[in-house]
């Protein structure tokens, strides 16, 4: 399908693009507000400055893909293949991206307030800068992630894997750690305070000059 066929069926009242071939196509500032493009292929396409907002856009191929500056405020992209694609600066606030593969993906300076990142795999992502406050990210993978930055404030990281994630300068006030995995993870002189670490994994953890009132669960450290 070409974007002027697109465009076309969308501007007659279509919604309904499951499935559409679409990769490597320049979609740059397309509108598809509310459109449902459910396993369609836009591997490698140009959407940046698209506007996808309450798109479905569930187990969409994406991997490649420019979106910078992409609006796709409560979209659904629930297993989307996300793999290296470029959502900097996008808006993705209380997007919907359980179970999506983002790694390796630049999401510098995105905002995902609210969003939902259930079981996501951010694998050595970009997500500098990023503001995440109120995110739910439990038992996503950020291993080797770099959140230098990061506002996390008040982000549920319930049984999160941050082995070897980079945090420097980040906002970590008020996050749940319950069960996450923190092993080598440098947490020195951070604000931890109202910090939730019930049964984390905290071998080898830096807490050196951390401030870590009001606390919860800090266990021993291994």
């Amino acid at each position: 399908m070409t974007r002027e066929e697109l465009l076309q069926r969308y501007a007659n009242g279509e919604r309904d693009f499951s499935g559409v071939d679409l990769s490597g196509i320049d979609l740059s500032k397309i509108k598809l507000n509310c459109a449902i493009l459910r396993d369609a292929n836009l591997s490698g396409a140009n959407l940046s400055n698209a506007r996808l907002r309450e798109a479905n856009l569930d187990n969409v191929n994406l991997s490649g893909a420019n979106l910078y500056e992409a609006y796709l405020c409560k979209a659904y992209l629930r297993g989307a293949n996300l793999k290296g694609v470029n959502l900097e600066k996008a808006r993705l606030r209380i997007t919907f991206l359980g179970d999506a593969d983002l790694s390796r993906a630049n999401l510098k300076g995105a905002d995902l307030n609210w969003a939902d990142l259930i079981r996501a795999d951010l694998t050595e992502s970009d997500l500098s800068e990023v503001n995440l406050k109120g995110a739910e990210i439990t038992g996503a993978n950020l291993s080797r992630a770099n959140l230098a930055g990061a506002d996390l404030r008040g982000a549920d990281l319930t049984n999160a894997d941050l082995t070897g994630t980079c945090l420097w300068e980040a906002k970590l006030y008020g996050i749940d750690l319950t069960g996450a995995d923190l092993t080598e993870l440098n947490l020195r002189g951070f604000d931890l305070t109202g910090t939730n670490f019930t049964g984390a994994i905290l071998t080898a953890t830096d807490l050196t000059g951390a401030i870590l009132k009001d606390c919860k669960g800090l266990p021993i450290m291994g």
